[in-house]
């Protein structure tokens, strides 16, 4: 795999076995042992995902940078106003009265000063604190645009199995068999011999419809159930088909009606042996199913008019080879696609799990978030949330698959029905975002406690000059017979700001009758 940054994506490709062989004709859909590297898988990630993690790192430095300023500010403050005026009034005790009264105000404003030296240490803790949850958030950002870029991929993946049929079928359709039961839509040989191409299409690709229709959507081959002279013309595509004389390729919903209709045979793809097999086939569920539908023309005659219309479908309830190979692009997660039922509910189609490397494959998982696809449905564009499952963590996205069908002959257009009812939904895990901001969780709760601690310290040191002082002129008679204490604790507590006020003002009083003006 090779990556490169071009724009605003970072681009990785890859090459993908798609090509077919002569000895295994499904080895395009099963990448079987034996497919030739015939194509190239080309994944772009919009770099502001990218640029999240940029942000991250860049406001962390600034942030310590902010730190390491306001704390060498409290320093110098704390050492310049205070710590200096209080030691040389104590180294001057002997000769009180020969100290500058500028430098008595000290006794006045010591506690106020220690107290705003506090808060503004508690600053810097609360610039911390804001940094982890801005980092956070940038983290469940990119992580989300992560995952809404990944969902994506399946606007390539899901339908490469219809594009291989619709290229197998137009094959078909030059087949002589086929031309002759167009010609001769009565007789047995011919039926049979077209009855053994279509079930041999149904068998090597392993779909549940192929037949033969002519220009009225009236079933001249069926091999499933004998379905010969119905109309079959689901959601008006074999009209399309006529009126535009082009294939078509549609994804719609299958009724379970239609389904014992058809009668297919039921098959559980899937890409590899390990994957254990799905119990989500309307076989088994009796539920509403998605089909994709594709159409080749036929002309029986080489006269340049068309006589009837070759019909595939593919079910993709309980085949796990649609989210097996999205997994094996994307490493590990949840894929699970989703259909939109008639009552408006959601069926669970196929489902794949495999939240780390090593882990097993769980297959029909439903990870049970109705208005995530709702959301999706309604904003027309890949929409993810931060949920849970099996007890781990994800970033869900979940992308609705709208192909256009414009179906038009000359200048009128036919109106089709082209209404989405598939959703896709990856599972991103968190595993990585989640053990970076565990790391910023401990870093930060680390540098507050520090922070607390040498902001207690520092205020206990920063009052040892003042209650030195405060003693040595006790001790000398300087207050009288009047004692006067200075709690550190009382700072701290609830009172601080106010006992430190009075304590200021009575020494201030003292200091006054002493030394004069």
């Amino acid at each position: 795999m090779a990556e490169t940054r071009t724009g605003n994506f970072l681009l990785a490709a890859k090459a993908v076995p798609t090509g077919m062989t002569q000895d295994n004709a499904t080895a395009a859909t099963l990448e079987l042992p034996g497919s030739q590297i015939e194509a190239v898988a080309v994944r772009g990630i919009d770099s502001k995902a990218l640029s999240f993690f940029d942000r991250v790192v860049y406001f962390t430095i600034v942030s310590v940078v902010v730190l390491l300023v306001l704390d060498l500010m409290v320093l110098f403050a704390s050492f310049r106003y205070m710590v200096q005026p209080l030691e040389r009034i104590a180294n001057a005790r002997n000769c009180i009265p020969e100290v500058d009264p500028r430098e008595m105000q000290i006794f006045k404003t010591a506690p106020l000063w220690v107290v705003g030296f506090t808060l503004v240490s508690l600053a810097s803790v609360v610039l911390l604190i804001l940094v982890l949850f801005w980092t956070r958030d940038a983290l469940d950002s990119a992580m989300r645009i992560t995952a809404e870029a990944i969902v994506g991929v399946s606007f390539i993946t899901f339908p490469v199995k219809v594009d291989q049929m619709s290229f197998g079928f137009a094959g078909d359709a030059t087949q002589a068999a086929i031309h002759d039961v167009l010609r001769n839509p009565h007789d047995p040989d011919a039926i049979a011999a077209a009855e053994a191409i279509m079930a041999s299409e149904i068998t090597k690709r392993q779909i549940e419809f192929a037949m033969v229709v002519d220009m009225d959507a009236k079933v001249v081959v069926s091999p499933n159930a004998d379905r010969r002279n119905e109309t079959f013309d689901p959601h008006g595509i074999v009209t399309a088909t006529a009126s535009s004389r082009q294939r078509q390729l549609w994804t719609q919903r299958l009724t379970y009606a239609e389904y014992l209709a058809e009668s297919p045979p039921e098959w559980l793809e899937r890409l590899s042996d390990t994957t254990p097999l799905s119990a989500l086939s309307p076989h088994v569920t009796q539920e509403e199913s998605i089909v994709r539908y594709t159409t080749t023309l036929v002309d029986a005659d080489a006269d340049g008019r068309f006589d009837g219309v070759l019909v595939s479908g593919d079910i993709v309830n309980g085949k796990t080879s649609i989210v097996e190979r999205n997994l094996n692009i994307h490493g590990t997660g949840y894929e699970a696609v989703y259909l939109r039922a008639s009552d408006g509910s959601w069926v669970l189609c196929t489902s794949l799990l495999k939240y780390s490397e090593g882990d097993s494959a769980q297959v029909d998982i439903d990870f049970g978030d109705a208005e995530l696809l709702q959301d999706a449905l309604g904003a027309g564009e890949a929409v993810s949330k931060f949920g849970e499952l099996r007890g781990k963590s994800y970033v869900f996205a979940a992308l609705p698959l709208q192909y256009s069908v414009r179906v038009t002959e000359g200048n009128e257009q036919l109106e089709v029905e082209n209404e989405v009812v598939v959703v896709v939904v990856y599972g991103l895990p968190t595993t990585s975002g989640d053990a970076i901001k565990e790391s910023a969780v401990w870093y930060s709760v680390a540098t507050i406690l520090v922070q607390l601690v040498t902001s207690v310290v520092g205020i206990w040191i920063a009052f040892q000059p003042v209650r030195s002082a405060i003693r040595a002129m006790n001790a000398y008679g300087f207050f009288g017979n009047e004692e006067v204490k200075l709690s550190f604790w009382a700072v701290i507590c609830g009172s601080a700001i106010d006992c430190a006020k009075a304590t200021s003002e009575r020494i201030r009083q003292q200091v006054d009758r002493r030394v004069g003006p």
